[in-house]
């Protein structure tokens, strides 16, 4: 049984990370638990196996904006994992749907939840500025890569950087390589509201209305 949790763990989260970007958070719990899995975690990926079948007519809708753009929605919940790290999630599109979509436990626990929202913003900003980079090797005249952010606090570290307050002096230095992206003109940093944020689908559980709205956009099936 233990084997057969394993397989399918992986096996979901193969299918989550290349095209179902939705099943992205439940395929990254299960991977925790193959060292130790439990009846209850099998039941939980029957259910994920029941919600795929549910949508199978669920497809990836990608489309580009004109200039093209790389957009990255990136978020944090502060210290719901059962150790109190927190959980980071990001996405990477072009307009409408994703190309990238990311989910994962910081490696350090955190203080606040900017300190949360900033160290993530550090640890996928380059995949954004990864993606803008080959978009300008293709040859297209491609503008900074916009970082959606919903929390003030985390904005102002990455535009202020290490002088942003004595407060976040404890923070690995490596995390303020944002500001000099912002310099460099590699990236912009703008606010978005917590309900129009994206990336909040991949790091906790929702329910209702907001659930299908956020999956919805991650999908492409709708736009901001």
């Amino acid at each position: 049984q233990a084997e057969s949790f394993y397989s399918l763990a992986y096996k979901l989260l193969y299918l989550a990370k290349r095209y179902r970007f939705d099943t992205l958070p439940i395929a990254q719990f299960l991977t925790t638990r193959v060292q130790f899995s439990t009846s209850q975690d099998m039941t939980k990926a029957r259910n994920a196996l029941a919600y795929l079948n549910a949508t199978k007519h669920l497809e990836l809708r990608l489309n580009a904006t004109k200039p093209i753009t790389a957009l990255c929605h990136i978020d944090a919940s502060h210290a719901v994992n059962p150790d109190r790290k927190s959980q980071g999630g990001a996405c990477i599109g072009l307009g409408r749907g994703h190309v990238h979509a990311a989910t994962t436990s910081l490696k350090s626990n955190t203080q606040s939840a900017a300190e949360s929202e900033f160290l993530t913003t550090g640890d996928n900003v380059t995949d954004a500025i990864f993606i803008r980079n080959y978009l300008t090797q293709q040859g297209y005249d491609v503008p900074p890569a916009t970082i959606y952010q919903d929390n003030e606090a985390a904005i102002k570290l990455c535009e202020n950087g290490v002088n942003s307050s004595a407060r976040t002096r404890h923070i690995d230095i490596r995390h303020f390589f944002i500001k000099d992206r912002i310099d460099n003109g590699d990236i912009k940093v703008e606010y978005l509201h917590t309900k129009s944020m994206i990336a909040d689908y991949l790091t906790k559980p929702l329910v209702g209305e907001l659930f299908y709205k956020l999956r919805d956009l991650l999908l492409g099936y709708t736009t901001l």
